[in-house]
């Protein structure tokens, strides 16, 4: 049975997580994809092996389509192994 898509009101505050090897360019990608909005970026976890490291991203999306966007504009980059 398919799930329904959750029902989301817009303004909210969305939340992004973000994993991949490099933590600097990781906070940069951030910060470029939610431009120019006022992101707040925080550490979340280190592998154990030392390897990945992944941080949150948290901010204020006005519709769908820009929370969407921001999405695609993470997933979109080399540096970026996983996007929740």
């Amino acid at each position: 049975m398919p799930m329904d898509a959750p029902q989301i009101t817009y303004p909210c505050r969305w939340q992004y997580t973000v994993v991949g090897e490099n933590e600097q360019a990781l906070r940069q990608i951030l910060l470029l994809a939610c431009a120019p909005g006022q992101v707040d970026i925080c550490f979340s976890h280190r592998s154990s092996s030392g390897r990945y490291v992944s941080l949150k991203a948290e901010m204020t999306v006005a519709s769908e389509e820009e929370r969407l966007n921001i999405f695609r504009q993470i997933r979109g980059n080399s540096e970026v192994r996983f996007v929740l």
